[in-house]
């Protein structure tokens, strides 16, 4: 893979703000984006087939790659979902609630499910 290419998947740090325990946000759109399961696995989702997003207040977000549909639910998920709109989430995670507990402002994602769908 050329180094110009590489550098068009990789987000440099000083790029990368985090936005709580659990979400990392880029400056820029990107092309894929990263979620961190409980169990420790990774997948990683190209941008380009997203479909739709959806804020849905019982579920949280339900994001439609047409093959996969990513399930994030959670509190504060509104700058999340901002973010998303914009191809800016570089990973989602699920929060460690042993830690201190965030503010009334952080987003907060408690699970994480990713699954394939049979269309």
């Amino acid at each position: 893979m050329s180094d110009d290419l590489l550098a068009r998947f990789l987000v440099p740090e000083e790029d990368e703000q985090p936005l709580g325990p659990c979400v990392r946000l880029s400056e820029r759109a990107l092309l894929m984006l990263e979620f961190v399961l409980v169990n420790g696995n990774r997948q990683l989702l190209s941008y380009s087939p997203l479909w739709s997003v959806e804020f849905n207040l019982s579920k949280g977000l339900v994001l439609d790659f047409g093959r996969w549909r990513a399930t994030v639910s959670g509190r504060r998920l509104g700058q999340v979902f901002d973010a998303l709109r914009e191809h800016r989430v570089v990973s989602l995670c699920v929060a460690d609630m042993h830690g201190s507990p965030p503010d009334d402002e952080t987003p907060v994602v408690t699970g994480i499910e990713v699954e394939e769908v049979k269309r």
